[in-house]
């Protein structure tokens, strides 16, 4: 069996550049309020996750219902999923606070 990808190349591979736990310290210094789950920081341009409609400043806050509130769970959450089909994720978006679901998927090679 081959061994999985590392889960952050995945997000990098995704176009997911700059991600951090959502803390209330990064809240205050994006002047947003805060909401436990993970920032994103970076998308990459033309990247599938742009295409997706991920943005910077959004908190992902669950993957396939089940809450994540660090990188860790988040990755952790991630490597039990077949991302070349895809996996619904929760992202809230802190200003406006409306929360949309949205695929996170790698195309396949």
């Amino acid at each position: 069996a081959a061994t999985p990808p590392d889960p952050r190349e995945l997000l990098a591979a995704i176009g997911l550049e700059n991600v951090e736990d959502f803390t209330r310290r990064t809240a205050r210094r994006m002047g947003i309020p805060f909401t436990p789950g993970v920032a994103i920081l970076e998308v990459r341009r033309n990247s599938v996750a742009e295409v997706e409609g991920f943005r910077r400043g959004m908190v992902i806050i669950e993957v396939r219902g089940l809450p994540v509130e660090t990188i860790e769970q988040l990755l952790a959450a991630l490597e039990t999923q077949d991302l070349t089909r895809g996996v619904v994720v929760t992202v809230v978006d802190p200003i406006t606070q409306s929360r949309e679901s949205r695929l996170l998927r790698i195309e396949r090679r």
